[in-house]
């Protein structure tokens, strides 16, 4: 096995012997602004096996450069392989005066063996879609969801969604929670231009008004990721958020996902109580995420 540095071009224009993920997409890397540098591990044949890719800030190196989570995107290396290739990237970092890294690591549902040495705990929730959503709600959640079902409420998937709409929706609800929002719209929009078939828009409704919404990536063939779940203060009472979820899951396990991530209920290690107590009332199976924070030894001279 070779261990390699390409540039996003080279790694754009190279035959992969690996399916990337979403986060591993040369376009979904060429978004950020910086420069992106793609560490590899490629086979006999010159194939990358999969990638690393790290942004370098501020005399840090970050990965990933812009995702959900970044570690290792590819094939699984055996654990010497793995050991020595994260010690050759930190040696060529460290060769370019770049002073440390940080690399938020896939939760241990999707990568049991964890890292050493981390820094940052954080708690993620996913849904085993091999189960049945509504029987693993909490007995509360139940009768939420009979609720919503009962005044009418109507859950759908938003084929062609006004992404105008859509975004000024999740702003109102993320300023009344004290959320700020992570991408500008005009973000926000080119996610759905470059990735049309990865992002959905899911929403709940009552006579045209909305209800609730939420936007899903696929992260990859088995993986549905909730991302920006919104909700109206007018509808609270009914509880939307319950019926939508629902109604993803059913639509997810239709199409072979096994697996509905809820995200995180930590921020950086500090806990939200009231939306782990929610993720868990949906039935969520909780996983630890961790990030590792280092500062590389001085390069010998």
């Amino acid at each position: 096995m070779d261990f390699q540095n390409l540039t996003l071009l080279e790694y754009a224009n190279t035959k992969l012997a690996f399916t990337p993920c979403l986060f591993a997409l040369p376009a979904y890397l060429a978004q950020t602004k910086e420069d992106v540098r793609i560490y590899t591990i490629a086979n006999q044949a010159g194939e990358p096996m999969g990638i690393a890719p790290f942004v370098l800030r501020n005399n840090t190196a970050y990965n990933p450069p812009r995702a959900t989570f970044g570690g290792w995107y590819g094939n699984i290396l055996p654990a010497n392989t793995s050991e020595a290739f994260w010690l050759w990237v930190q040696k060529d970092l460290n060769k370019t005066g770049t002073e440390g890294w940080e690399i938020k690591f896939p939760a241990n549902a999707y990568l049991p063996m964890q890292p050493q040495n981390t820094d940052i705990q954080d708690l993620t929730y996913h849904i085993d879609l091999a189960l049945d959503f509504e029987l693993g709600l909490h007995h509360s959640e139940q009768r939420r969801l009979k609720k919503a079902r009962k005044v009418n409420l109507q859950a759908f998937y938003w084929e062609k969604p006004d992404l105008a709409v859509v975004y000024q929706f999740v702003a109102t609800a993320r300023q009344r929670k004290g959320f700020p929002l992570t991408l500008t719209f005009e973000q926000f929009e080119q996610m759905f231009a470059l990735f049309p078939n990865h992002y959905h828009v899911f929403a709940v409704q009552e006579a045209g008004k909305l209800a609730s919404l939420t936007v899903t990536a696929e992260i990859d063939a088995q993986t549905l990721y909730n991302f920006y779940p919104a909700d109206s203060s007018a509808y609270l009472p009914y509880s939307p958020t319950v019926l939508l979820l629902a109604y993803i899951a059913n639509w997810a396990k239709t199409r072979n996902f096994t697996t509905f991530d809820l995200g995180i209920a930590t921020e950086k290690g500090q806990r939200n109580e009231g939306l782990m107590r929610f993720k868990k009332n949906m039935g969520a199976i909780e996983s630890k995420r961790y990030t590792q924070k280092a500062l590389f030894p001085s390069p010998k001279v």
